[in-house]
């Protein structure tokens, strides 16, 4: 249920990405390849501030959504 919440989350946010304004910067995630489907949803949350991440350098894309978290986003 949590990961299907995550996969919808990220799935909106992909799509607003597309009518959006373009990042401005560009973080780089070590568990978040180009070769994932989900890359151009994290780079967007990132270079705009709507998620940061658990790390510098690391997104942690397959951790569980809690509700404190959706909220917040």
């Amino acid at each position: 249920m949590k990961k299907r919440i995550l996969a919808i989350l990220i799935t909106v946010l992909l799509l607003i990405s597309c009518f959006g304004a373009q990042a401005q910067t560009d973080r780089q995630f070590d568990d978040v390849s180009p070769a994932d489907w989900f890359y151009d949803a994290v780079k967007y949350v990132s270079s705009n501030d709507v998620m940061v991440g658990v790390a510098e350098t690391e997104f942690s894309p397959d951790s569980e959504l809690t509700r404190g978290m959706a909220v917040t986003i």
